[in-house]
């Protein structure tokens, strides 16, 4: 199965980039990296990519970051009050010996530095960039997500680059709140486009098929971001329907349809559907795959 990074623009909807290999968190590097404009960028990144090369890579972009960082990732975070916090935060990491780390309080960075040295498959291996010791830093902000009524505490920690006076901690949550709209686009990549079946064998036929989908769902966003949402008369929020959206574009896409994009746009806007705002429903995760040639409706 094919094993797809992808850089996600939230607020326009777009599938800039992507990056098809297992090595996620090289992949990302790779994504922050290619950013065109990275003064003007804020990449918003889960807590399965949190490292110290991550955030050094992070550091030295030249652009902004949130990255969620698990509770107990490294020790200074222990340091922090069991409450609501906004500190900066600096984090001393070397790759050098472990008495060199124990004398002066560095973090040990485990590389493997000789080529015709034979290591244990026990032997970690941690990805590293940068010069042997560094000071990393960044600002920590912890807050709670859990309802009070449950009584049950449950702490978040986010670790970003933006700037306290313009960024306070409410706005923190809400940024990194935006973040699920990433989750919603690949839903509506592998069910409103069929990304989730494919009609080749070859690995490379079935990387084709995929960026003919990123393609597709990129066209049909911006062409479903040319229809404003309407209010009705009791004040309820109807946007496009995406999945019919996409119905309507390949309908139109065809090369026999010579209509005007007029008629499509006047297409989309029968199928709309309601917003209904802080709507939750349980999450089920399940393993899923490729459903197979004989079985499939082409």
């Amino acid at each position: 199965m094919l094993h797809g990074n992808f850089l996600y623009d939230l607020l326009n909807k777009q599938y800039i980039n992507v990056c098809e290999t297992r090595d996620e968190r090289g992949a990302a590097i790779k994504l922050i990296n290619e950013i065109e404009d990275p003064k003007h960028s804020l990449t918003i990144m889960d807590r399965g990519y949190f490292g110290f090369n991550m955030i050094e890579h992070c550091n030295r972009s030249g652009g902004y970051y949130i990255m969620r960082v698990p509770v107990n990732a490294f020790k200074e975070l222990g340091s922090l009050p069991n409450d609501i916090c906004d500190d900066n935060m600096e984090i001393k990491v070397s790759t050098k010996s472990y008495p060199f780390c124990n004398t002066y309080g560095y973090h040990k960075i485990n590389t493997r530095k000789r080529s015709n040295k034979d290591y244990s498959e026990n032997t970690a291996n941690t990805r590293w960039d940068f010069e042997d010791t560094c000071v990393i830093k960044t600002r920590v902000c912890k807050f709670r997500i859990n309802d009070p009524d449950t009584g049950k505490e449950v702490w978040e920690v986010l670790a970003t680059n933006l700037p306290r006076n313009q960024f306070p901690l409410q706005e923190m949550k809400r940024l990194y709140w935006r973040r699920w709209g990433i989750e919603t686009s690949f839903r509506s990549l592998k069910y409103a486009l069929g990304a989730i079946n494919f009609h080749s064998r070859k690995d490379e036929f079935i990387l084709q098929e995929l960026y003919a989908h990123l393609i597709m769902f990129n066209a049909v966003s911006r062409a479903a971001a040319e229809l404003p949402s309407t209010i009705s008369d009791t004040g309820r929020v109807y946007e496009v329907d995406f999945k019919m959206a996409v119905y309507v574009f390949r309908m139109y896409f065809r090369s026999y349809n010579k209509a005007p994009p007029d008629d499509m746009y006047a297409d989309m806007t029968r199928y709309r559907h309601l917003i209904k705002k802080g709507k939750h429903s349980k999450r089920l995760i399940k393993p899923k795959s490729a459903v197979y040639f004989m079985y499939r409706v082409a």
